[in-house]
């Protein structure tokens, strides 16, 4: 693309226009941010706020999301600053804040891994569907 624009165009693609600077050339991206679920996340903001909160275990998911059981006596919080949970063939769940992962069983958390961004988890389906409903 760049070769036709400067063979037949006689410029560059970030060149200055007439109106002065281009602005595919002033344009700066933020690596700090990143959109997720159709949300813009500031995720360096976010880190730092939870950093605050959680000693070594902060990641750059907002405390406002939430993964949360549901069953048929209620709703109830199984771990905030989630973006993404799978469950396991021992009744436990994986889950990730974006920079640790996490199983979670009988109630109990316990990191497993430490990431760079992991926004995603899969796991092998498990045999039986689970008594309870999980959602984010």
């Amino acid at each position: 693309m760049q070769a036709f624009v400067s063979i037949f165009g006689h410029t560059s693609l970030t060149s200055q226009t007439e109106g002065g600077d281009n602005p595919a050339r002033g344009k700066k991206t933020d690596a700090g941010k990143l959109w997720l679920d159709g949300a813009l996340l500031d995720a360096d903001r976010e880190y730092r706020r939870n950093a605050k909160k959680q000693k070594g275990e902060a990641g750059f998911i907002p405390m406002s999301w939430k993964l949360v059981r549901r069953t048929q006596k209620g709703e109830e919080t199984v771990k905030s600053g989630v973006c993404d949970f799978a469950l396991c063939k021992d009744g436990g769940i994986y889950c990730t804040n974006g920079r640790h992962i996490f199983h979670i069983k009988d109630g109990a958390s316990r990191k497993i891994a430490d990431t760079e961004k992991c926004l995603c988890l899969a796991t092998e389906s498990t045999a039986e569907a689970p008594s309870e409903i999980f959602s984010l």
